[in-house]
């Protein structure tokens, strides 16, 4: 079984697209080698793109599930867990988003731990992974349903922002008591 857990997939920048080429390229790899790759993401901060997800959704034995809800699922990690029949799994964790212009370019940390060297953090890491996986929070996505289609746009489109309407807020300002003191202090 191969796990891989994504949040947020992007597509690059003109600049990068060498580097997504090539992302594609692995993952493609990835999926044609595994069993199922499962892949977890949100609509957190509105930047995942509706086309890197259907070509996720393409690759062979991929399972994607997504939280459509930013404001309560603020998933922001990184992880890629890989489990292999030999024992040899290995898991990375990092800053990085899944785009070239990220993992090629960017200045980001990531942290390599294995099956075998550190066995309970590996299983900490996929037992979280499972947990997340089996959430309701988390809605199968599957591209060619149309339904899933609008509900992730619609989705998307909040997170971002872009139907955000600003709305006047009042309110009473009064300095704290010690701003007060202050103020006398100063002979203000």
């Amino acid at each position: 079984m191969g796990c891989l857990a994504v949040p947020g997939p992007k597509t690059s920048t003109n600049s990068g697209r060498q580097h997504e080429h090539e992302l594609h390229g692995s993952l493609r790899s990835i999926a044609w080698n595994c069993l199922t790759a499962f892949i977890l993401t949100t609509t957190y901060t509105g930047a995942t793109e509706i086309q890197a997800l259907d070509e996720l959704a393409g690759l062979p034995g991929c399972r994607i599930r997504i939280s459509l809800d930013g404001r309560r699922t603020r998933l922001h990690a990184k992880a890629w867990l890989f489990q292999r029949r030999t024992g040899f799994g290995s898991a990375y964790v990092g800053s990085a988003n899944l785009s070239g212009a990220a993992l090629m370019g960017g200045l980001e940390w990531t942290v390599k731990f294995t099956e075998r060297g550190q066995a309970d953090l590996f299983e900490r890491a996929k037992a979280h992974f499972e947990t997340l996986w089996e959430d309701n929070e988390f809605q199968v996505y599957d591209p060619k349903n149309p339904l899933h289609r609008v509900a992730l746009g619609e989705a998307l489109k909040r997170e971002s922002g872009e139907d955000i309407v600003a709305r006047p807020t009042f309110f009473d300002l009064e300095p704290k008591t010690y701003q007060q003191e202050f103020s006398v202090l100063r002979g203000e």
